[in-house]
């Protein structure tokens, strides 16, 4: 059974109350790869708690997100920027399955919108807690002389790195894959380098090239940040 068509009979069999599914990740791209899995967004017609669930049925792994329309229509909003925003791409890039109501079609709208806009803009608070925390790691990452200690420091400091200057280049900054994918949409020739100098460091031990490229991308915005640096601290 193909995917599109283990998500329908999935989506009938599991949730056949619901107003929408819409089936979004590589499957609904086309791109999908032996490891594959489903993922639907469904929506649900009454007030649920929205939840996560993971199912094996139709020889395929299906990742389920259940939310409810106040819930959806809350989340096709203006996102945190730090939060892979899941619901906006899943409606402005997903498969519509079901769609009883016109409500994915609408919220499809207002995902693609959003999207295109982009987060808001860094503030000075939150660009100069970036700066002191890839100050404080990039030291770090320096003075540590046990390269399986200072590996694990690399990858955090890169992924870290990455995600400050894809927020402020104002896009949004996602996990795993989709930073890799924020980090494409750059132009920039510092973005596409991240990870060419991560595995430079880690096939070779020398540091040099990615704690220079770290410091680059401080520079963008003022460079490092250590004295002075105060953060509020919650109750």
């Amino acid at each position: 059974m193909d995917g599109i068509q283990a998500a329908r009979t999935f989506m009938n069999v599991y949730f056949p109350d619901c107003i929408s599914v819409v089936l979004f990740g590589s499957v609904a791209r086309g791109e999908a790869s032996p490891r594959s899995d489903l993922d639907l967004l469904v929506l649900m017609p009454h007030e649920v708690q929205p939840y996560r669930r993971s199912y094996a049925e139709y020889g395929w792994f299906i990742e389920v997100w259940v939310v409810s329309r106040r819930y959806a229509e809350a989340t096709v909003r203006r996102p945190d920027r730090n939060q892979n925003p899941v619901a906006l791409t899943a409606y402005a890039e997903g498969l519509v399955l079901k769609d009883e109501q016109d409500f994915a079609k609408l919220l499809r709208g207002k995902a693609r919108a959003i999207l295109k806009e982009g987060p808001p803009p860094l503030t000075n608070q939150e660009i100069d807690t970036y700066r002191y925390v890839i100050t404080d790691w990039l030291d770090d990452f320096v003075d540590t002389s046990q390269y399986d200690q200072a590996i694990l420091v690399a990858h955090d400091l890169t992924v870290k790195a990455a995600e400050f200057m894809v927020a402020l280049h104002g896009h949004w900054i996602g996990e795993r894959r989709w930073l890799y994918r924020a980090l494409q949409d750059i132009d920039h020739p510092l973005a596409g380098r991240f990870l060419e100098q991560l595995v430079g460091y880690c096939k070779t031990g020398k540091k040099d090239g990615l704690a220079s490229h770290i410091e680059a991308v401080l520079a963008l915005a003022g460079g490092r940040l250590y004295a002075g640096f105060q953060q509020a601290l919650d109750d």
